[in-house]
Order: structure tokens, then sequence, then C-alpha cells
């Protein structure tokens, strides 16, 4: 029906996978590159136009994050896993799953891509680095609710004959549906006191209620390192951070903070922030691990800050003022906030106002972290027109400094020394950021016991002059990966009248002969880094000229004796009927024609005729 000649043909998905796979290509845009349709749009496109033979519709789920703030969206890009079996690790096999799968399936592909028989019992781990595992043992969990990443090893380990599980339990943690922290059920399992007593039967039943193996090795309390559960780095630091303050680990390894648990709390987080955060302290400082899995904790944290619930680099602040403010709500003393009525401070004594604010303040918010982070933060306000001053006492939890920077900055040159004998030397400057040339060959005569003002700081690119720096310019345009050259000069006024500074490059001479029609061609590439010379402006000759440069150069080339020869330029023939090129002069050099002088704003040099 209707005009044929506008049929579309079979739907054709292969322009959205990477070419000979089945992956999708990074970066596709939604309604640009593709169009999400429900199963029965899909269905009715294809009884009208078709599809490819041998192509797969593309079926993807949808996944919801979040607690309070839900987001569901369309897993368009699954998350790829890598497949291994205990007996072999390097045997690895890549498999796309979607978020929404569970752990029992995971276990499924793997039975059947290792041809595991269904009556042997497995066990799947979840392997961090090389010695690290993680028991996946509930099979209900989704994947994201596991807190799988992308990338993530996924070990099968099948039961022995005999009973026995070939893997040690060893310095691993249990991931189950009991271990995350429940507001329902949870138990103190701290030994009454200000502290926690390591070996007592209350930490046994925490780790064994939490699925955390105790090992016996020679770990100190609150020595403990944290897994990397794919770029948490900057979860761990902040934790590492937390960990050590003093009261507030005194006080979670307490049994007080169970008491002061505020699960009502509207602004909190129904105690499941002070809940995990507790266990992962309790695991720290127990001595009796040398590194744990805050997988747990992490699980908790994107239940309540979807920001932080996948797997990408986060700022380690942001992470930390969302713990502060979690535990203190969650730890809350204050059941029911009052009113509370700001008074001004109406030329009373500072310590008045401050008394009085913070008792307002605490009036509304009292916690562990109150007592342990909170401040008063003075500000003074002056009214222009009535002169009237105003002094508040805002609380404050943290507060953002400037990072200190670097007012100076190192600069490498290449000082060239007037007296031709004395070798070029590279140096390292330290001048102001914000300094000028002066300042660089300020410092630089401090080094060479030269007179500052008889330098000239150019930037040299392929081989020859690129940039004639000015007295006063900045410093700032200065990069570094420039190679910037100072030479020196006989006078301290680039623009004396007897004088004149010209720009001397050096050059190999080549010559390259085709044989067949006995024609020559020369090159002069630019070699090496240039040279300043200083010639008078009245009766230089080329003689002259000539010497000056070869006094200059002393360093690389001399005049020849008189029982010695010049070398001359020869072109030896050859029989074959190929080119061949033969090096002339070595060490030609080039000098400009025209007077080289500074015009106030710095300049560029020009480029020298070539001599022999």
């Amino acid at each position: 029906m209707g005009d044929q000649s506008v049929h579309p043909g079979p739907i054709d998905n292969s322009s959205l996978f990477i070419q000979d796979t089945n992956k999708l290509k990074e970066d596709l845009v939604d309604e640009l590159d593709y169009i999400l349709l429900p199963k029965e749009g899909f269905d009715k496109l294809s009884s009208w136009y078709g599809t490819i033979p041998t192509q797969e519709p593309i079926t993807r789920k949808v996944i919801e994050q979040g607690v309070f703030v839900k987001h569901c969206k369309v897993e368009v890009y699954l998350m790829e896993l890598k497949l291994c079996e205990n007996s072999d690790t390097t045997n690895v096999v890549s498999h796309l799953f979607s978020r929404a799968d569970t752990i029992a399936m995971i276990e499924k592909v793997m039975r059947e891509h290792f041809s595991i028989a269904d009556n042997k019992d497995v066990r799947l781990w979840n392997r961090y680095m090389s010695n690290t595992y993680e028991h996946l043992s509930n099979m209900d969990v989704t994947l994201q609710n596991a807190g799988l990443y992308p990338g993530q090893v996924i070990v099968v380990e099948i039961k022995n004959d005999d009973g026995s599980w070939p893997r040690q339990q060893k310095s691993t943690s249990t991931y189950s549906s009991s271990n995350y922290p429940s507001t329902s059920n949870h138990q103190s399992s701290s030994s009454a006191g200000n502290g926690l007593k390591y070996g007592s039967g209350a930490i046994n039943s925490f780790y064994s209620r939490n699925g955390y193996d105790r090992s016996s090795s020679n770990s100190k309390p609150g020595v403990c390192g944290l897994a990397n559960l794919g770029n948490t780095c900057f979860m761990n630091s902040a934790l590492q951070c937390m960990s050590n303050v003093p009261p507030l680990t005194d006080y979670m390894l307490g049994s007080l903070w169970e008491k002061e648990l505020n699960k009502k709390n509207p602004l909190g987080m129904r105690g499941e922030i002070a809940i995990s955060y507790n266990e992962l302290i309790r695991d720290i400082w127990s001595g009796q691990r040398s590194h744990t899995v805050p997988r747990n904790f992490k699980i908790a944290v994107g239940r309540f800050a979807p920001q932080f619930s996948g797997y990408q680099q986060q700022d380690s602040q942001e992470l930390m003022a969302f713990l502060l403010d979690g535990l203190h709500e969650d730890l809350n003393r204050i059941r029911k906030k009052p009113y509370i009525e700001l008074k001004d401070s109406g030329g009373r004594p500072d310590k008045v106002v401050a008394e009085e604010a913070w008792e307002n303040y605490k009036k509304r918010n009292d916690s562990i972290i109150v007592d342990t982070f909170h401040a008063l933060l003075k500000s003074t306000v002056r009214c222009p027109d009535c002169e009237k001053i105003s002094v508040t006492f805002d609380p404050f939890c943290y507060l953002s400094l400037p990072l200190p920077f670097k007012k100076e900055r190192h600069i490498d040159v290449i000082w060239v020394p007037l007296h031709p004998e004395k070798k070029p030397m590279q140096l390292k400057l330290t001048v102001p950021k914000s300094g000028s040339i002066r300042d660089l060959c300020t410092a630089l005569s401090n080094q060479v016991q030269a007179p500052s003002d008889r330098m000239v700081v150019t930037d040299v690119y392929n081989h020859k002059f690129h940039k004639i720096f000015n007295f006063d310019e900045g410093v700032n345009p200065i990069l570094d990966r420039d190679d910037i050259f100072i030479y020196e000069i006989p006078n301290s006024n680039i623009e004396d009248p007897t004088t004149m500074i010209l720009p001397i490059y050096l050059r190999e001479k080549k010559y390259s002969v085709r044989h067949a029609d006995k024609n020559s061609v020369s090159s002069q590439p630019l070699f090496g880094h240039p040279l300043l010379l200083a010639v008078p402006r009245q009766d230089c000759t080329y003689e002259k000229l000539y010497q000056l440069l070869l006094q200059r150069m002393a360093r690389y080339v001399r005049t020849p004796l008189d029982e010695e020869e010049w070398q001359g330029e020869t072109i030896e023939d050859s029989e074959d009927d190929t080119d061949s090129s033969v090096n002339a002069n070595s060490s030609a050099a080039g000098a400009s024609n025209g007077n080289w002088e500074d015009d106030g704003e710095g300049g560029e040099a020009s480029n020298g005729h070539s001599t022999d």
C-alpha cells in the first residue's frame, strides 16, 4: 500500500554499533542518533517495514536512582563486567549486563559460558585488587544496588567434591541484604562506656552480623586502608580524615550515639547515614584488619545523594559537607525545633551577642557534629547613610579558603657570554610571576656576574630569533616550552650610535647532484643556535666583518694556517644514476645585511643572507 518509492526499507541499527562488535558507539545522542520507543511501538514499525534479518532489537530497561528524589531513565549503555573462573583468573571474558539485572543473572551467564553444571554449587566473588575479594551472597540484589561498576571483575568459585571451597575467606567482606543498615532492626553492638573494648563479644557479634571476616593480622586500630571501588579515592580521603577526628570517633565507638539517633528527623536520612558510618568506623578501629571495603557506606550515601551513586570522580569536600550535614541531622538531639526570634546587637558587647546567638542556635541544632565542627562567624555591616553598625554571629561548619599560590616562577634560560671561548650555560632563574624582563636579567646577573644592562633576551625558535624582548615587558608571555636565550653584548645601550648588533644564523650548505643532466641544487638548512655580533657602524668592510665573525665563532671554527688548504666546494661524480649529496661547508654562516635595532616595543629579528 502507498507509494513504494518512499518506502524507507527495513529497520537497520548497524550504524549505532562499533564495527564488528555488539557495543554501542560512545556519545550517542537521543533523538539525534536514535529514538527511544516502547515495545509496542517498535513491534508496530517492525510489522510495517521489517528488520535486518541478522539483527536483534536493542532492548533497554528503565532504572531508578535516589530515595527522596527519584531519577528514572532508560539505560542506553549497559554495564560491561569481566568474568573469569577462580581456577584460571587470566581467562577473562566480557559480558554486558543491565544495572537492573540481579546477581543471579550473572551466575546464570557464568554457568553457561564456563559450562558449569546446575548441580554444582558455586560462589561469586567481586574482585577489587589482586588480593581483595568480596563475596556476592545475595542473589536477588540488583547490580545497581550491589554497587558494581563497569569493568568490575567477577570470579566464580566451584565447590570441591569433598565439600570444601578452594578460596579461603581471608580479608574479604560479604555483601548481602542484611548487611545494609536497616532503620527498623538495628541493634547495639557496642560495649558500655565511652570507648570500644576490642576483642569483646559485642565486636564478635558485630563482625558476624555484618559479614566482615576477621583476620589474625598485626593491624593496629585506626591504621586501616580503604579499598578503591572505582574512582572513589575522593570518598576514601574524606573518610580517613573524618576517622582521625578523636571526639567524633570516640563518640561513634561508644554507646551514646545510638541513644541520640534521630530516625524521625524530617531533615535527616532516617538514621541510615549515621548507622552506616558507625559500622565503617568500628571496622576501621577494630584492630583486626589492614584494609576494608567501604561498600555499604557508599551504597547508603548514593541512596540519599544520587550524585555520589556512580563511579565518577567527585569533589571530596562536597562529600564531606554532605556527610557532616547527614550525621548532624541523624544525630540531632533536638526532636522538636522551637521558633527563635533573632535580636539585633543593639550596641551590646560582642561576647554577649555571640553567647546569645550560640544559645539560640543550640536550641534547634545540638549534636556531636555541632559540638565538634560548628562555630560562629562575626559579620559587621555599616550603613553608609546613618552610620549604624549591625553585628551578627552566624553559624558555620566549614570555611572556604583560597589555596596558596606561588608568587614566583622558574624559567630555564641559555646564557651566551660575550667572550667567544666561554661555553653557553643552561640556568634556572627564579623571578616574580608578575615580574619583567629586567627582573629576569637581574636574576641572571647575580649568577653569572655580568651587568644586567648588557644583556639581550630573545626567544629562539627553529634555530632563529622568534622574538626580541624589551626590558619593560613582563615574563607572563614566556611559556615553559620556550627556548629563551640571553646574550651578553659589549655596550649597555643597544642603540649605541657607534655599534650595530647583527643576528648570525648557522647554516649547513648542501649540494644535490643529478647525474643524468649534471645539474646541481643547493640547500642551506639552519642548525644550532643563533648568535649576536657587534660590529662598527662606520668603516665596516666585508673583510672586517668576516674577521669579527671568525672571532665570534672561535669555539667552532678557526682560520687555516698557511700550510693548510681551505675546504673546497668539490662535487665528485658517481657512476650511478641515482642522486647523491655532498657537504661542501659544514658550518657556513648567515648574517643580516641590515641594521638590527630595538624599536622600544620588542620585535622580530630579520633573516640573514647566506654567505660562504
